[in-house]
């Protein structure tokens, strides 16, 4: 049909032909930074046990040592190293990484550990100091849980500032009350929008709550109006929140004038 309307083009010379090669097999290719394995794995669980206090004093709850409260927490890499995401995060266990960012040279995780189940990092840090994998021929053993704990460099409770996804320098300074795009996590395959809207508008929270929504798979975008520390006030809250940005003004007005404005 080109050939028939297109006379005056003609493509030649510009390709060739050779049989297909496959790519070669590449083996796992994750850096990980040189460590003491007794002192990393120690600090790593010392900053678990520290987050968790932490939280629970904030809460206002006392738990048993296997029944951790909801919490939040903010794992950074090594400067320089990534962090093993896939092993942040447990479906299955309701551990959830909400978000990601980079800092420098240091990437951050923000991550949703339910109840009960900060455990689970505490199991992979103590495998890793007293446990070693099957090693084999090609293979030798290394620490259990390795690539998951040999690139954490600090574990955080998280704030606010823990889930700000634009330029660091947009984030509301103190006291100052903007419109917020709320990003509210899908938990259980149900939308938690309307609890997290009964929250932020209580009485001790006292935020604005716009009506409208948009609907993801794994999210609920909304948008509202107040301060950080408002946004901050709630423990609840965060538990809610996977992402945050500063609200975009909406082109729809511009979008409608008349070709002459």
């Amino acid at each position: 049909m080109t050939a028939e309307r297109l006379p005056h083009l003609i493509v030649t010379g510009f390709f060739d032909t050779d049989k297909y090669t496959a790519a070669p097999r590449r083996g796992p290719d994750f850096e990980l930074p040189a460590r003491d394995r007794s002192a990393h794995g120690t600090s790593v669980r010392e900053q678990l046990q520290k987050v968790r206090g932490e939280n629970e004093q904030n809460r206002g709850v006392a738990t048993e040592e296997d029944e951790s409260a909801p919490i939040v927490i903010e794992v950074r890499s090594e400067p320089g190293f990534l962090l093993k995401l896939e092993s942040l995060e447990d479906k299955r266990k309701g551990i959830e990484v909400s978000c990601v960012r980079q800092e420098g040279d240091v990437q951050i995780a923000t991550i949703h550990v339910p109840e009960g189940a900060l455990t689970h990092f505490l199991k992979r840090a103590e495998a890793y100091l007293n446990e070693d994998t099957k090693g084999t021929e090609k293979t030798p053993s290394k620490p259990k849980h390795q690539e998951l704990i040999a690139t954490i460099g600090q574990i955080r409770l998280a704030t606010l500032r823990s889930f700000w996804t634009d330029e660091d320098s947009d984030f509301p300074g103190p006291g100052k009350n903007v419109w917020w795009e709320v990003w509210v996590r899908v938990v259980g395959g149900r939308s938690i929008w309307d609890s997290f809207r009964l929250i932020a508008q209580s009485q001790s929270v006292g935020l604005t709550v716009g009506s409208d929504t948009i609907q993801f798979p794994d999210r609920v975008v909304g948008l509202v109006f107040g301060s950080a520390e408002q946004l901050m006030a709630s423990a609840d809250l965060l538990d809610m929140i996977g992402e945050l940005r500063r609200a975009k003004e909406n082109p729809a007005d511009f979008i409608a004038l008349e070709p002459k404005d």
